[in-house]
This record gives C-alpha cells, sequence and structure tokens, in this order.
C-alpha cells in the first residue's frame, strides 16, 4: 500500500495528541516549596517502569535507541504512559558492534534518568528536580557519568528494585529483555 502512495506524491506523517507542558512528569513530581520531594508510589513506579520497558522492547527490535530519558517526555495518568520526543531517537546500523553500547545506553538512560527520580524524587545528579537539556550532544551525555546511585534518601524501596537500578546505571544490563 505505501509504495503506491508514494508514487502519487503522497508523504508520511505523524499525527499526536496536543498534551500540556504542565501535566507531563516533571511538572507534576517538581515540589512547589523547597526541601520537598514527591515519588510515585512504588507499584505505580512498576506499572509505568513496565510500560516503559515495552516501549523500549518494540523499540530495540527494530533497531531503534531513543536516548532521550528524561521526565518531561513522559505522560502518567496513573495507568497509561504516553512517551514523547522521539527527534534524538536513532535508527542503529543492521549489524553493527556498536549497536549493543547504544541499546545498553538507552537501558542506563532509563534506569537513571527516569526510574530513579520517580522512585526517589531527586535528580540522578543528587539534586533536587530540575529540565534537562535537550540538544543532541546533552542528550547522549546527559547521564553517562552517573555510574550509581543513592537510595539513602529512599530506604524503604526495596533491595530488588535497587539491585536493578544499579545494575542499569553500570551498564550492566545487556538488554531490555533481561
Amino acid at each position: 500500500v505505501l509504495p503506491d502512495y508514494a508514487q502519487r506524491g503522497w508523504r508520511p506523517y505523524l499525527s499526536l495528541i496536543k498534551l500540556p507542558r504542565t501535566k507531563n512528569l516533571f511538572y507534576l513530581m517538581k515540589p512547589t516549596q523547597q526541601g520537598v520531594r514527591w515519588r510515585l508510589p512504588t507499584e505505580e513506579g512498576l506499572a509505568l517502569a513496565v510500560q516503559f520497558a515495552q516501549t523500549l522492547q518494540l523499540a530495540h527490535r527494530q533497531g531503534i535507541a531513543y536516548l532521550d530519558h528524561k521526565l518531561e517526555h513522559l505522560y502518567w495518568d496513573g495507568i497509561k504512559l504516553q512517551v514523547i520526543d522521539l527527534n534524538s531517537s536513532r535508527q542503529l546500523e543492521e549489524h553493527g558492534a556498536a549497536n549493543g553500547h547504544h541499546l545498553r545506553m538507552d537501558i542506563h538512560n532509563l534506569c537513571v534518568g527516569i526510574l530513579y527520580p520517580i522512585f526517589t524524587g531527586l535528580s540522578p545528579q543528587q539534586t533536587m528536580l530540575r529540565p534537562q537539556p535537550g540538544n543532541r550532544a546533552d542528550v547522549e551525555s546527559r547521564y553517562q557519568d552517573v555510574t550509581t546511585l543513592d537510595f539513602g534518601v529512599e530506604p524503604t524501596l526495596s533491595k530488588a528494585l535497587q539491585d536493578v537500578l544499579q545494575k542499569g546505571a553500570a551498564m550492566q544490563i545487556e538488554t531490555i529483555d533481561d
């Protein structure tokens, strides 16, 4: 069907639902007063994590690394996750050796840039939540210096969940299936 449309000069396009900026997860989690932090309940965070992992699983199977993991790109209503801003994603080489690195980096960025903040209410840079830079160079280097995570602020988080996030931060999770 697509070749027929292409011959007639049609071009594919993507239509998106308009989502208000103030409803993304960054704005919903950002505290209104200093010294206060907000985190998702563990059960809700796990539901979000599973949905995001399924999204990455689909992308990785198509040879796509999302890379731009930040709370500003997530819309969560407590049940359904919407991920936006795919313009920093990368189509990987078909059988390139760098693919494994990019996919591990994608998992790292998920653990560090999304899951750690939703479970602790803090930035992985050990600060209050703040907007993350968005140009392409920043996307690829945003969390690369974060290889360990501090859970002292949230000691009630299960050891198993802490271990998974630590492994992701250390780039020890090879595939999203793992």
